[in-house]
């Protein structure tokens, strides 16, 4: 006789068919439960909005970064030296500077203002 037919013979009822098979169901539950905790846990899954909000910053970190560039060469053109922008008392020269170099995507105004904010915090370091 083979070992499938002993497991599964026709002489097993239905329960004794259950309860071989019980391992393999308790196996299957488990992996259905654990694997998404692992897997959110571990960050190998996100979900859309913290997709959609990392793109979203990492947009304003770059369009910062072209401002804050933009900005920094049109203040050093000036003969002017970047410690004169540094600390609280200059922070509307800084907002100012920021606005006019402010790089905004088109159709996408809703971050133009963070752009600025991140922009002048840039100028500042």
């Amino acid at each position: 006789m083979r070992q499938e037919e002993i497991i599964w013979g026709p002489s097993m009822i239905n329960k004794e068919r259950f309860e071989a098979a019980k391992p393999y169901i308790k196996g299957v539950v488990g992996g259905l439960v654990l694997a998404p905790i692992i897997a959110f846990s571990f960050g190998w899954v996100v979900t859309t909005g913290t997709m959609n909000e990392a793109v979203a910053n990492a947009k304003v970190e770059q369009l910062a970064a072209v401002c804050a560039n933009a900005a920094t060469a049109h203040w050093t053109s000036e003969n002017k030296e970047m410690a004169a922008l540094e600390g609280w008392e200059h922070r509307d020269e800084r907002e100012n500077l920021a606005k006019r170099f402010a790089v905004g995507l088109p159709g996408n105004e809703a971050i133009q203002d963070d752009v600025i904010d991140e922009c002048g915090d840039l100028l500042d370091t």
